[in-house]
């Protein structure tokens, strides 16, 4: 990565996410905002943005080896992603508490001076009332210039 971000940046932004479940049926959800807030720090991109939705607010910390998801709002999540590693948080959506664990498979990053692509991969075991539910997912984030290729 290598993009010289010295002011915050306005940029679209694109995200895809698909869910695959024990059953392996696939939920695909795609996301579009016009504006998100990027900007540079110590060699760290930072993605700013509220989701669709309205009243949830995220932030994507991306460095070379790992991915930050900082929610805040309707839906209150804050998880690091690292290959090769395991992370437990708590989640709190709409007046509810879950228990996260997330394995991290791989997650690539691909950044220039206009923009960029991330590839996250991972497994999700989300806990509530007792029921856990487990997930294999594929988040690809395209912000800038990348925002009109295919994934």
């Amino acid at each position: 990565m290598c993009a010289t971000v010295t002011d915050a940046k306005r940029v679209p932004l694109r995200w895809e996410r698909r869910e695959f479940t024990d059953s392996r049926t696939v939920q695909h959800n795609v996301d579009c905002v016009e504006a998100a807030t990027w900007t540079v720090k110590q060699g760290r991109h930072y993605l700013r943005y509220e989701e669709a939705e309205g009243g949830t607010f995220t932030t994507l910390c991306v460095d070379r080896q790992e991915l930050t998801l900082v929610r805040h709002g309707e839906v209150t999540w804050n998880c690091a992603f690292r290959p090769g590693h395991e992370t437990a948080s708590t989640m709190h959506a709409h007046g509810l508490v879950f228990g996260v664990r997330v394995q991290t498979k791989s997650f690539e990053a691909e950044v220039n001076q206009e923009g960029g692509r991330l590839a996250l991969s991972y497994r999700l075991w989300l806990n509530a009332d007792f029921e856990e539910v487990q997930q294999e997912v594929l988040v690809i984030v395209m912000f800038g210039n990348f925002v009109g290729q295919s994934t």
